[in-house]
């Protein structure tokens, strides 16, 4: 592999990796945040941005979890991050048999049948 491609490569691994620490960047200072709120963590993770009215101190804590966690990283070390969710899918989207479709399709019909009972009437508007 010539060295652009290998470049060029490590860019893409590193952009995957900072989407994969999306998720806890976003929903983990909220939970630190409440927890702040409620007393149970420390005062100043309880203080919210004064212009935005968000958790500012905490998103700042935990993208250094996160960047300390993801920096000392090598592809391999990724790869076994990576490996078990990529395995799950492979298993979780294999072709069904027909009947695991004749079971989905009963499902739906039954969960659309419930919905379809449930539903409250809508009254025609006068025209």
């Amino acid at each position: 592999m010539s060295r652009s491609a290998g470049v060029v490569f490590a860019a893409i691994v590193m952009v995957c990796l900072v989407g994969s620490l999306a998720a806890p960047i976003i929903s983990a200072p909220r939970v630190y945040y409440a927890t702040a709120s409620d007393g149970l963590f420390l005062k100043a993770v309880a203080r919210a941005h004064p212009r935005f009215g968000t958790p500012a101190n905490t998103i700042a804590i935990q993208g250094s979890i996160q960047g300390s966690i993801a920096s000392p990283l090598v592809f391999t070390q990724v790869w076994l991050f990576i490996a078990p969710g990529l395995l799950l899918q492979r298993i979780t989207t294999r072709r069904p048999e027909p009947g695991m479709i004749e079971v989905a399709v009963a499902a739906l019909q039954e969960a659309l049948a419930g919905d379809a009972d449930a539903a409250p009437a809508v009254a025609a508007s006068p025209a």
